[in-house]
């Protein structure tokens, strides 16, 4: 299967990409601004890559003709400013929104004609809200809606699902001990837990509409 991964240079979208092609699927990856590692990657893996900014409608275009046909595509590409409610500017919100929404409709519409399966990953921010990204959270919640309007429209043919991963690779400066009490399972999760469920849900022919927590049970209780 030919599957396009954006956002694929770092973090959860290497690894994705990583697991994808030790599956045996052809990878065509994505990146932004992470030049060095995507080329990198691109290299180890044999992959194509093409670089484009997923906030310009324009590039979502180029992307998607450039990809050429293709059978699944994982929305990962994201965005997280940490900012107050109040110092989020208007440009700041609609960057977000572009990227971590717009760009995954646009590039599903693009690529309609050879879909069989797209993968959104959301968060769990996106069903209950993060103090301090609050233009985030939103993006994803919209990401969630987006996954099952989709399902809906693109049945029997598209299947449409997202993952919503919790912490899973720590973001700079935060210990481990900070986020490991608000887990039930009491330990990190990691990149290779949300491969396994993308792996699952690429493979899962009855499975559509759906918006799968890969966080250790932390969406369940307590603040996020």
């Amino acid at each position: 299967m030919r599957v396009l991964v954006t956002g694929a240079g770092v973090r959860l979208g290497a690894a994705l990409a990583r697991g994808f092609a030790e599956a045996g699927h052809t990878l065509v990856l994505h990146y932004g601004r992470s030049h060095e590692p995507a080329r990198a990657l691109a290299a180890e893996l044999g992959a194509e890559l093409i670089q484009a900014d997923l906030a310009s409608a324009g590039d979502c275009a180029r992307l998607a003709e450039q990809a050429g046909p293709v059978e699944l595509l994982i929305n990962n590409a994201a965005i997280w400013p940490r900012q107050d409610v109040r110092d989020i500017t208007l440009q700041d919100w609609e960057r977000t929104q572009a990227v971590n929404l717009r760009a995954p409709f646009l590039l599903t519409q693009a690529l309609l004609p050879s879909l069989s399966s797209v993968i959104n990953i959301a968060d769990i921010g996106g069903q209950r809200p993060v103090p301090g990204y609050a233009h985030y959270s939103v993006s994803k919640a919209g990401l969630i809606m987006l996954t099952r309007a989709l399902a809906v429209e693109l049945a029997p043919r598209v299947r449409v699902n997202a993952l919503a991963p919790g912490t899973l690779l720590l973001p700079e400066g935060v210990a481990a001990e900070q986020v490991t009490s608000r887990i039930p399972m009491g330990r990190l999760g990691s990149a290779q837990d949300l491969v396994q469920a993308a792996l699952y849900l690429a493979d899962a022919p009855y499975v559509t509409g759906q918006v799968l927590a890969v966080d250790g049970g932390k969406s369940l209780w307590g603040p996020l």
